[in-house]
């Protein structure tokens, strides 16, 4: 581990001309998505961006083990590099989550979400903070609100309210603040008994998914409350659950009533990340305060170190 683990790098703002690499360390990757997404990098973002894909894919994988975790590797270690946005999740961070630990990653941004949220705490791990925030082949179906929220975010011209009240649902209400931690529920809830457990003890958790059945949603809520602290977070923040069987709706909006039941911290719906439009730009690890009087969340920035 790079730093005591109670310290975090910053992140540095990337504004127009910041160095992007494209990677894949997850799922294969439609190009005509991909295509899109880089144009927007290019042309609404104004960065410079470079990609490092794998030649052939494996299976369900966008190339084999190797090949995505030596273009990682690369993006780590070119100092050129300032920021890593990946290109897909889908699956595959798991199996070079070992490795990428252990090649000591230089304090450059990585961002993504989904399959990602085990990358993103393989680095937390690591002390090294990161962006949740959308894959570049998901950028061109993002509106156009989503898409200017990330480039604020990214380049560090302010840290708007994180939960527009409009959309926000007080499920149990109260005043929260803490780190920001969280990110895709299935995954999260996998990592549990691994050495990138999530610690969320203390924390604003935040839980986004696509295509679970309930029941499968409530056995990942299962595991997070026995095995990594949920019962103990500072609020719990909900994205959007999409794909969700139809005849299930009411279950899900059941299973997030109970939750609000059980645990002893604020509950809100409403935060405006997930697998559709829209989806912001969260910083990991940033400290965050919640309200419900009216709705509100808002981060402190993270481009500065935190002790």
């Amino acid at each position: 581990m790079r730093t005591a683990p109670n310290s975090m790098d910053a992140l540095a703002p990337l504004g127009p001309g910041a160095h992007i690499r494209v990677v894949a360390p997850s799922g294969c990757v439609d190009s005509d998505r991909l295509d899109r997404g880089i144009s927007l990098l290019k042309e609404r973002f104004g960065f410079s961006v470079s990609l490092d894909l794998p030649k052939e894919t494996d299976r369900y994988l966008a190339g084999s083990d190797e090949d995505r975790l030596a273009a990682l590797q690369r993006a780590f270690e070119d100092r050129t590099v300032d920021g890593i946005w990946c290109g897909r999740g889908g699956y595959g961070a798991i199996r070079i989550a070992t490795a990428v630990g252990a090649m000591s990653p230089r304090p450059v941004p990585l961002i993504g979400f989904s399959d990602l949220t085990v990358l993103h705490a393989v680095l937390a791990r690591e002390g090294i903070r990161s962006w949740h925030g959308p894959v570049v082949s998901q950028l061109a179906d993002l509106d156009t609100h989503s898409l200017e929220q990330c480039a604020n975010m990214l380049q560090g011209s302010g840290s708007p309210d994180l939960l527009p009240s409009a959309k926000a649902k007080v499920l149990r209400p109260g005043f929260a603040e803490g780190p920001l931690r969280g990110g895709n529920l299935t995954m999260l809830a996998s990592l549990a008994g691994t050495p990138w457990t999530p610690d969320l003890r203390g924390a604003i958790v935040f839980l986004e998914d696509v295509g679970e059945s309930v029941y499968r949603l409530d056995r990942c809520l299962q595991q997070l409350r026995h095995a990594c602290g949920l019962d103990d977070a500072a609020a719990v923040v909900l994205g959007a659950f999409t794909e969700v069987p139809r005849e299930e709706s009411d279950w899900l909006d059941s299973l997030w009533l109970e939750l609000a039941r059980t645990i002893q911290c604020p509950v809100v719906e409403g935060l405006p990340v997930g697998h559709r439009a829209p989806n912001w730009m969260l910083p990991l690890g940033a400290h965050a305060i919640l309200e419900t009087e009216p709705p509100a969340l808002r981060v402190a920035t993270p481009w500065v170190k935190i002790e």
